[in-house]
């Protein structure tokens, strides 16, 4: 192969493609050459080392997510860096062998949420207002060495900061979840307990933290109206709280952004939890004017388990990030999504199409940063 026969293979290859012969392409060439020139080895070695740094660029990428442009807003901003990572929520990222606290486990949710992270390899330290009773949980033996309860008021710092030592994890789900009597009390709960179980975490060296915030920190079903700007709702909406109940909710995000910007390395994960229901039939017994205010959200009480043990275990990310935790349909078994909103919302703008029963929630955000989604 000479010289002359490299040239016409090149410019056969320009009239096929209409442009010059790539630098690929000539360097190949003369590689299959017996008389192989010093600048053609010069490029088949550039190129390899070239291919080699893009692909490990690629592998990097593919592992950490692409560069996103987090922008905060007074109702529902990201904090953390100017320019975020979201990463793909990949198995590579997940952590195992936690020690987790769980603060309000003999709640609904929590005593779920226990024996799931047991189950998932997790130490899981309890902590509650209330004394176990008989019949409350208790591990099998074979786990019950990676389990411990406690009594911990979490209106007191320092009940709370002795009884989380040793954990590296945070699920708060401790506080009054409703109203109550719509002055006062849920209101200051709620505050103080979520400001002492993240306070005391960041200082014994948590960094990664899950709460059950609420769409109420919107302000929709316990106020006397909800303002609904757009549909699907996602965490750019407005928040406008009109009872203590939400307005604790919104504070206790208020209260992660602030803690994640004096401690940077912490990621604070606040599921915006929708009405809660351990099996399906039972979103369909709602009362129909809550349901309205509230765009007949609900989730699974498994998904929602599910969610919370993923905000401290799913992702590389760090900051603090609202996401909606919702069912991926509404709650109502005979209207249609678009019917239910012509009779309820028709002045609602809507951004995108909904078919069937489809959810008036936007949960991609929980899908990509923890790889969550609802089963139902």
């Amino acid at each position: 192969m000479d010289k002359a026969f490299i040239a016409k293979q090149q410019e056969l290859l320009a009239s096929e493609r209409g442009q010059k012969p790539s630098l690929l392409w000539t360097s190949l060439l003369s590689l299959s050459s017996r008389r192989l020139t010093k600048r053609g080895v010069q490029r088949v070695i550039l190129l390899v080392a070239v291919s080699f740094a893009v692909f490990a660029l690629y592998h990097h990428l593919s592992r950490e997510g692409m560069p996103y442009l987090s922008i905060q807003s007074s109702a529902s901003g990201s904090v953390g860096q100017p320019w975020r990572r979201f990463p793909r929520a990949q198995l590579s990222h997940m952590r195992h062998n936690l020690t987790i606290a769980v603060t309000g486990a003999n709640g609904k949710i929590g005593r779920a949420l226990v024996p799931y992270l047991l189950q998932h390899g997790h130490r899981v330290v309890a902590l509650d207002i209330q004394p176990l009773e008989p019949g409350d949980y208790q591990p099998p033996e074979h786990l019950s060495e990676k389990y411990k309860f406690d009594v911990v008021d979490t209106t007191n710092y320092l009940s709370v900061l002795k009884g989380m030592r040793g954990c590296n994890g945070l699920v708060h789900l401790a506080g009054i979840g409703h109203p109550g009597d719509n002055v006062w009390r849920s209101h200051d709960v709620n505050v103080v307990s979520s400001w002492n179980a993240m306070r005391a975490a960041v200082e014994l060296g948590v960094e990664r933290i899950s709460l059950a915030s609420s769409v109420n920190a919107l302000g929709m079903v316990w106020g006397e109206i909800a303002e609904i700007d757009w549909v699907p709702l996602d965490e750019d909406h407005p928040c406008r709280p009109r009872d203590p109940y939400s307005l604790s909710k919104q504070i206790l995000e208020i209260q992660a952004d602030a803690l994640v910007r004096q401690f940077p390395d912490t990621r604070i994960a606040s599921l915006r939890i929708s009405g809660v229901h351990a099996e399906t039939q039972q979103r369909h017994e709602r009362v129909e004017a809550r349901a309205v205010k509230d765009l007949w959200g609900w989730v699974l009480l498994s998904d929602t388990v599910r969610a919370l043990a993923l905000g401290v275990t799913a992702g590389a990310w760090t900051g603090h990030e609202r996401m909606f935790v919702v069912a991926k349909s509404t709650s109502s078994d005979t209207e249609s999504t678009d019917a239910l909103l012509a009779r309820w919302w028709p002045e609602v703008p809507k951004r995108k199409q909904f078919y069937g029963h489809e959810s008036l929630f936007d949960c991609k955000k929980a899908e990509a940063l923890l790889g969550w989604i609802a089963s139902e």
